[in-house]
């Protein structure tokens, strides 16, 4: 009886651990700006990207939800390793979009993002691709 229960609560530990280290389950949520902001980059992103902490490597804003808006859509990556190197959202092509691009496995230029957290889950992920695939509009 204590074996089990021993065993019971190692796996309730490990899963927990698991869950926490690869990000969060948002596949409910509904692809929009809100949500991604309010779901993946308010929590994943504003440690680094922030005006009062490192936007000066990076040289990208996220602070607020319209002021991020306005620093993704359609501008160029201006960052010390990715300068040049392409546009951090363009509607409609998740696949060219940088800021969809950085939270992947192999990113084209700099590092895997959010540097030094855990990486995003599947549906974090896919919460941003469906967003940008999808115009990334601002709602």
């Amino acid at each position: 009886m204590r074996i089990a229960f021993l065993l019971a609560v190692a796996t309730t530990l490990l899963a927990a651990c698991s869950s926490s280290s690869s990000g969060t389950d948002v596949s409910g949520l509904a692809p929009t700006w809100t949500n991604v902001y309010s779901a993946v980059v308010a929590k994943k992103c504003l440690p680094c990207h922030a005006t009062s902490t490192g936007v000066s490597l990076g040289k990208l804003d996220l602070s607020a939800k319209d002021k991020a808006y306005a620093n993704l859509l359609n501008v160029a990556a201006q960052g010390s390793s990715c300068a040049g190197q392409g546009t951090l959202v363009v509607p409609g092509q998740a696949s060219s979009s940088l800021f969809y691009q950085k939270v992947g496995s192999s990113p084209p230029c700099g590092l895997t993002m959010p540097f030094q957290l855990a990486p995003l889950s599947g549906s974090e992920k896919n919460l941003i691709k469906e967003w940008i695939d999808g115009g990334a509009k601002n709602n």
